[in-house]
């Protein structure tokens, strides 16, 4: 179990150093417009993240 707590703060960290900067604020960035009800311009763009 305590391989999958590390790969989850793996994970955790670096999300947040993408969406947010030194001082815990929020970044900004590029979504294109909501389509429908089951369309998710955020998951786009996380799958585009370079890890």
């Amino acid at each position: 179990m305590a391989g999958h707590a590390d790969l989850t703060l793996e994970a955790f960290t670096i999300l947040r150093e993408h969406f947010f900067d030194q001082n815990s604020l929020p970044k900004t960035f590029p979504l294109r417009e909501k389509r429908n009800t089951q369309d998710n311009p955020l998951n786009e763009y996380i799958t585009l993240i370079k890890f």
